[in-house]
């Protein structure tokens, strides 16, 4: 019926930095707006780039748990990022939501690697915000109303909403 057809994944959201930073892991959390758990990201990657290029290194893929609790990645190291490609593989339902996509602070208790040094990701940390005025976002597929800024506006209310190929409801 054309009405509930998904783009296939994977889906890539961008996120361009201000300026270069030093981060230790990232959180993602579902979108908390309803009591659908459609489009939890259930596996992905991620990618940083230390400049304003499109080379990518990869320095996390997983799987997370099947509900709207924050997931948390954390790094074995500090490295420094200027722009993040976060890759959903594999989404609830065959496609994917996010409620809020954040980068965490440096850790002084670990050291800061060239991104060629990075090999994998480990458990605690705390979340840092940064303005979302700043920041930049593009995603390979947005729905109007549910655009990739609103996964890092600050709000679990909003969310960004990969785009159905015809308009219609998922």
């Amino acid at each position: 019926d054309g009405v509930n057809q998904k783009a296939p994944m994977p889906y890539d959201m961008i996120y361009t930095l201000p300026s270069v930073a030093t981060v230790s892991g990232f959180c993602y959390t579902p979108r908390q707006n309803d009591g659908s758990t459609s489009g939890i990201v259930l596996e992905y990657e991620l990618y940083v780039s230390s400049d304003d290029s499109d080379s990518w290194v990869k320095v996390a893929a997983g799987k997370f748990t099947n509900d709207k609790a924050m997931k948390a990645v954390r790094f074995v190291c500090n490295i420094d990022v200027k722009k993040v490609m976060f890759r959903i593989t594999s989404g609830l339902n065959g496609y994917a939501v996010i409620g809020e996509f954040d980068l965490m602070v440096k850790r002084d208790d670990l050291e800061t690697v060239a991104l060629s040094e990075y090999a994998s990701f480990s458990e605690d940390n705390k979340v840092t915000y940064i303005g979302s005025s700043e920041i930049w976002a593009d995603a390979s597929s947005s729905w109007e109303e549910h655009g990739p800024g609103y996964a890092f506006d600050g709000s679990q209310d909003t969310f960004w909403h990969k785009k159905p190929e015809d308009k219609g409801l998922i």
